[in-house]
């Protein structure tokens, strides 16, 4: 069991290897592109290449990253359809030239690790390549009508809004009148059907009649 663990950290220590490498990046005007890859590479290694891959296919030519035992780096260029790969200390930079609209892509820069065995090729996140067309800057006059369709569509929520309170404004008040006429409908007809008071000994009244038992 000491001995799995013992190879276990023997063997990270020495092949334990990292790529950086940017998110996202935008290509020029001139449809160009600069695609930095950082590795770190712990222990000695003595064949590493890195290329760059356009989503799983090869994209740029691998640049040679020759890690000696005395330490000291040997790196090259490379120049592949159109990518030029520049090695440096502890990075490759990659420039994509002549790109188009189609190679808006995951570009992933990967490692090869061909010495000592065995053969590792890790790989970083990937990075999104996106293209612009030239004339992008020429459209960019074109962005007040977006701000003109926005005020138009302000505009007639405005007056949406302002109908619904003036027919609501009108519905009350054509409620609140019909209401003052039924209630004064109400009230004549009260007063109409009420009997006026005094009338029940009417029968009652008048001059008795010397000759018969009576009123007249």
């Amino acid at each position: 069991m000491l001995t799995v663990i013992f190879y276990y950290i023997f063997l990270r220590r020495v092949y334990s290897q990292e790529i950086i490498q940017p998110k996202f990046i935008v290509a020029t005007e001139h449809a160009e592109a600069t695609l930095e890859c950082i590795y770190a590479l712990e222990g000695k290694h003595k064949h590493v290449t890195l290329d760059v891959l356009k989503g799983p296919d090869p994209f740029c030519a691998p640049v040679s990253v020759k890690q000696i035992e005395n330490g000291t780096v040997f790196n090259s260029s490379v120049s592949f359809k159109h990518c030029e790969g520049m090695g440096k200390v502890d990075r490759v930079v990659f420039k994509l030239s002549n790109l188009q609209e189609k190679d808006t892509d995951m570009y992933y820069c990967q490692l090869n690790i061909m010495y000592p065995p065995p053969f590792r090729n890790p790989k970083g996140n990937g990075t999104l390549i996106i293209f612009q067309r030239k004339n992008n800057s020429t459209e960019l006059p074109c962005s007040p009508t977006g701000t003109s369709k926005d005020s138009i569509f302000w505009v007639l929520n405005a007056v949406i809004v302002m109908l619904a309170i003036y027919g609501m404004t009108v519905s009350l008040l054509i409620y609140i009148t019909c209401y003052k006429i039924r209630q004064n409908k109400l009230i004549q007809n009260d007063y109409i059907n009420m009997k006026p008071r005094g009338l029940k000994n009417n029968k009652q009244q008048g001059v008795l009649h010397p000759s018969r038992n009576g009123r007249y």
